[in-house]
């Protein structure tokens, strides 16, 4: 969003940046900035990025929109892989006008030709890759502050429940890959950065493209490798033993990967995710030998789901470490974005549940929901409320945390004896 701000100022647009992130806190009361303030406001740009913000808190960011575009008139123009997904809400629920995305502008009403070249100007940054150095002197750093970097954009899987493709219209492509590792050293040089996370969906693309970026980034980065931190969201199929032998020696402590399933049918037929497992474990093996931490996600309920699966999926996770999943099981849920095929899929199976900014599923096998709705009630009744009070930036709850897993995993154990 900061760079969009200072490319449009560049075209001569008068622009105003605000922090609205309800994932955290709220940062900026919108409309209360805007009562407040004698400029007169004609657009408003709306980042809409995190898939995971779909349901409540989209509900509550679009209602915000809709009372403005109600007290102000203003044009509101909503960009980013949740706008392009709930786009049709967005433009129905009367939250935005248009949805830009980089294949089409997409719109409800009627507009003239200014707001057709804002619309284009923002649509014409949306997969531009920008360097922080030179803009950093207009960016405030906080302590400990964990500085998102660009490294790709899109992704070469096709899984059937995920949204990040919506907005750019391609596969994956990287940036240069030297620029962001000078972007990495400049801020760590600087201003004593030492936390960085890319904020790719996919950071390695495929298995050469992977080796050659993961070179790059050691040949940079090894000097400062064990001042800095680097998490990167990757799939197992790119890595191999050199490119997380080179990870390690840029300063990589931390990979997230996608599993979602160690049942093949559920992957292949239900998921459209095609993962060697023999593959992964090899993978799993050589981040610990360089000590780079693997954080996996799973999704071990979904519409489909039998007794049979789940008694497999929990075997193959206990195997595989349930530490490294760090989901409680209860919300290890499928999300349902709209437009996405798994939707069309629940939908045409009658097992969708649909109204404004919801979207999720009843469960085909009765013996399923049953098991579900116990733990859902097991997990609020022994989780939730501990969990209110528990801090993770506390080692102490950390561990209190674990110990929350391990013991809703082995009571989930218990009812499939």
């Amino acid at each position: 969003m900061f760079t969009l701000s200072t490319y449009l100022k560049s075209l001569g647009y008068n622009t105003t940046l605000l922090d609205s992130n309800y994932k955290i806190s709220k940062q900026v009361d919108l409309l209360a900035y805007l009562s407040n303030n004698s400029l007169k406001f004609y657009f408003i740009l709306v980042f809409l990025n995190k898939t995971d913000a779909y349901g409540i808190v989209l509900k509550k960011v679009a209602d915000e929109l809709r009372l403005i575009k109600l007290s102000y008139k203003v044009v509101i123009i909503g960009f980013g892989y949740l706008a392009a997904s709930a786009s049709e809400e967005l433009m129905e629920y009367e939250a935005v006008d248009l949805v830009v995305t980089k294949i089409s502008i997409l719109s409800f009403i009627q507009y003239d030709s200014y707001v057709q070249t804002l619309a284009e100007n923002v649509q014409a940054n949306i997969d531009k890759f920008y360097q922080i150095r030179g803009l950093q002197n207009s960016i405030k750093f906080y302590e400990n502050s964990i500085i998102s970097i660009e490294g790709s954009s899109g992704c070469n899987a096709r899984c059937t429940f995920c949204a990040y493709n919506e907005d750019v219209g391609h596969g994956w492509y990287g940036r240069n890959v030297t620029e962001a590792a000078k972007d990495i050293h400049c801020l760590y040089e600087v201003h004593n950065i030492t936390r960085f996370a890319f904020s790719d969906n996919e950071f390695g693309g495929n298995l050469y493209e992977c080796s050659y970026r993961a070179k790059i980034l050691a040949d940079h980065l090894n000097d400062i490798r064990d001042k800095i931190s680097i998490a990167l969201n990757i799939r197992s199929e790119v890595l191999d033993a050199d490119s997380i032998l080179n990870f390690s020696n840029a300063g990589v402590k931390t990979f997230l990967i996608g599993i979602e399933s160690f049942n093949e049918r559920t992957l292949k037929k239900i998921f459209g995710k095609l993962v060697d497992q023999a593959h992964l474990h090899k993978v799993i093996k050589e981040c610990d030998k360089n000590n780079i931490k693997t954080v996996t996600s799973y999704i071990l309920w979904h519409p489909w789901q039998t007794i049979e699966s789940i008694k497999f999926e929990l075997d193959k996770i206990e195997k595989f470490g349930r530490y490294r999943i760090p989901q409680f099981l209860t919300n290890s849920i499928l999300k349902v974005m709209p437009g996405t095929p798994i939707e069309l899929k629940i939908k045409r199976d009658n097992l969708l549940k649909k109204s404004f900014f919801h979207r999720s599923f009843e469960f085909q096998d009765n013996n399923t929901k049953v098991l579900y709705n116990l733990l859902k009630t097991w997990y609020e009744e022994n989780v939730y409320p501990t969990l209110r009070q528990l801090n993770d930036e506390n080692k102490g709850d950390i561990r209190q945390i674990a110990e929350l897993k391990i013991k809703e995993f082995e009571w989930l154990k218990q009812q499939l004896i």
